[in-house]
């Protein structure tokens, strides 16, 4: 059995990969926010509401593996937890960015 700390690293380096490599996947020009930014245009919210609410659907699957007890899957809970953490991440990480910029 691996330890606190090895599990929580784990988890810390598969954000890592996924942000690392959907960054890649998502970006246009040299904006890692770009999604982001052309949905708050589209909605006429800004890049973080619209980053959040593209992360509620994280949240609700993440909602439906707890409470249909579907925590037997390890590959489903690394899916549908990563998937909201990554979100959560990138939210804050486009916050910061724009507050240290501004």
């Amino acid at each position: 059995m691996k330890s606190f700390n090895e599990t929580i690293e784990d988890i810390l380096q598969e954000a890592r990969d996924t942000i690392s490599a959907k960054g890649t996947e998502y970006m246009v020009g040299l904006d890692p926010f770009h999604v982001f930014h052309e949905a708050g245009r589209i909605t006429g919210k800004t890049p973080q509401q619209a980053a959040w609410a593209i992360a509620i659907k994280h949240l609700v699957s993440v909602i439906d593996v707890i409470k249909y007890d579907r925590g037997n899957d390890l590959d489903l809970i690394k899916e549908k937890f990563g998937d909201l953490r990554n979100y959560l991440i990138l939210i804050e990480a486009s916050w910061r960015m724009e507050k240290e910029d501004g």
